[in-house]
């Protein structure tokens, strides 16, 4: 039972820290502000168009990407300018 209640609050925490990046993201962020504009106008489109299954998944998987390479792309940018000389 401790390993069971362990594991959960190491999730909860983890759920807790992605929420906090989230939300900055949101806050400081406009190019992510405007991508996660266009998914949640995307995403019926995809869905509508995706035949199959398998085709929906890619098309909002596609969808999804974007805005989690964006934050990547932020966290990478913020780094540089910590570290520039500029």
């Amino acid at each position: 039972m401790g390993f069971i209640n362990t594991v959960c609050k190491k999730l909860w925490q983890v759920t807790l820290c992605s929420w906090a990046g989230f939300c900055s993201a949101w806050q400081y962020q406009l190019p992510f502000r405007l991508e996660m504009g266009v998914l949640i106008l995307a995403l019926p489109v995809a869905l509508y168009l995706g035949q199959t299954a398998t085709q929906k998944a890619l098309l909002v998987s596609s969808l999804i990407l974007v805005p989690m390479v964006e934050i990547i792309n932020s966290a990478i940018e913020t780094v540089v300018d910590r570290i520039g000389l500029e």
